[in-house]
């Protein structure tokens, strides 16, 4: 145990020599948890669960990477070795966030390292070892926060341990404390270093006091961005946050019941088209927006004379409708007999 000792003053000394110096926090921290030893150190084919204590260094790199060092301990009896077995290991690796701007925040890990045993029968041993976990980051102060982990430690050596190899799950919880410098607030959004959990804030929205955006209508546009920052639950809104109106009727397409509208119709308070003259044309698209019902209508909305005579199509009012052009006709749209001279 002086040994660990030793080392875990050694890496407080160098953490404190080099804190002023970086522009992201460290973060120190001690641990504790449970270590299951392997059955082929032990001698037991079920080993209990064995008490570790440790010491945790690490920073941020990137916002979604942290690299990180462990120092830590452990003791336990080993049939196999007839005594006490005094276990330590040194571990550095990467922790890779799953979901940064909460306030747990779930990762995995992925380490190297090197394990010392020293028995009882002064026998030693030493071993590298590879190790895959995950875990979380609780923050519960600005300056400090939860970390716990379940990771499993597997030795790399070929010839193992009396030829078996060794294979070490374990569990630990601890508190680490944030310290040093903090970084450049990149994102400009006045939250700085590793209090800012959302470092790439766009320019210009508003942010809570972790660096993330608000978004008080829930309509995908951040305050501060948001032009409408009222927008009623359900619409489809803009890049500015507005509510969107796909036809031009200015009918927001969140309660236009015609959301396809012909541009320049005139609409009602649902959007709808209106037609005055009931003639089948928009009004604002009828260039005759008084025709009497039932009269017929070109394109434009304005009466249709197929044969040109000057008599309207419909209601019976050209009763020749057929009539060619240029002959001279009644008011009924009907030829005139020429008189005889």
């Amino acid at each position: 145990m002086r040994r660990f000792a030793l080392c875990a003053l050694l890496g407080l000394c160098m953490t404190s020599a080099i804190a002023e110096e970086v522009r992201d926090p460290f973060e120190l921290g001690l641990f504790t948890g449970f270590l299951l030893p392997d059955e082929a150190l032990v001698g037991e084919p079920d080993p209990a669960a064995e008490p570790v204590f440790g010491v945790h260094l690490g920073s941020g790199i990137s916002p979604r990477w942290n690299w990180f060092t462990q120092l830590q301990a452990a003791q336990f009896d080993s049939s196999t070795f007839a005594g006490d077995v005094d276990w330590y290991g040194i571990r550095g690796g990467f922790e890779w966030f799953v979901q940064r701007g909460r306030r747990a925040e779930p990762f995995i890990s992925i380490g190297w390292g090197h394990q010392f045993g020293s028995f009882d029968n002064a026998t030693d041993f030493n071993s590298g070892f590879a190790s895959l976990g995950l875990g979380q980051h609780i923050s519960i102060a600005p300056r400090a926060r939860l970390r716990w982990e379940v990771r499993v430690d597997q030795m790399l050596s070929g010839d193992g341990l009396r030829g078996d190899d060794l294979t070490h799950p374990q569990a630990t919880i601890g508190v680490q404390w944030r310290f040093g410098k903090a970084s450049q607030d990149q994102d400009g959004d006045g939250v700085s270093g590793n209090r800012d959990r959302c470092p790439e804030t766009p320019t210009g929205a508003v942010v809570d006091d972790r660096g993330c955006p608000n978004d008080g209508d829930a309509d995908g546009v951040w305050d501060g961005l948001d032009s409408c920052p009222q927008t009623l639950a359900g619409w489809t809104v803009g890049a500015d946050g507005c509510p969107a109106d796909g036809d031009g009727d200015g009918i927001y397409d969140g309660s236009d019941r015609c959301p396809g509208t012909p541009t320049g119709a005139k609409v009602d308070g649902d959007g709808c088209p209106t037609d005055g003259d009931a003639d089948g044309v928009f009004d604002g698209l009828d260039r005759c927006p008084s025709t009497l019902k039932g009269i017929q209508v070109d394109k434009h909305g304005c009466f249709l004379d197929e044969d040109k005579d000057g008599v309207y199509d419909g209601l019976g009012m050209d009763r020749c409708p057929g009539t060619p052009p240029g002959v001279k006709v009644d008011r009924f749209g009907c030829p005139v007999e020429p008189a005889d001279g």
